[in-house]
């Protein structure tokens, strides 16, 4: 959500192809930088165990995949999607995440500038 955020506020182009499925890796591309981030990440696919083997390293190859995966259960519906039907095998999350509430949210404008503050 944190980085969501900071995309809806500092780079709302990317978020506009990320919330309409048309280019899910912006999301790895605007973050990696962050190395809370990547932490955060690294232990999600960790504990998914489906990515990498136990005690591996994620590579920014299956760090993709996993924000792709990720993002497709978030904001696509349909379920011809190849996108959707990797992420439905892959993922232990699915069909727990109240995508409606996800994507129908509408960030303030300059929270981030207050957040700051």
């Amino acid at each position: 959500m944190p980085t969501f955020l900071a995309m809806a506020e500092y780079a709302p182009e990317q978020w506009e192809q990320v919330k309409t499925g048309k280019c899910f890796d912006r999301v790895f591309e605007f973050a990696k930088e962050n190395d809370k981030f990547m932490e955060y990440l690294d232990r999600a696919i960790q504990g998914e165990r489906k990515y990498i083997e136990k005690g591996a390293e994620p590579t920014d190859g299956i760090r993709k995949s996993y924000i792709e995966d990720l993002c497709a259960e978030i904001f696509l519906d349909n379920y011809d999607d190849p996108r959707l039907k990797r992420s439905r095998e892959i993922l232990s999350i699915w069909g727990s995440l109240d995508k409606k509430t996800l994507r129908t949210l509408t960030f303030p404008e300059n929270v981030i500038a207050e957040i700051d503050n």
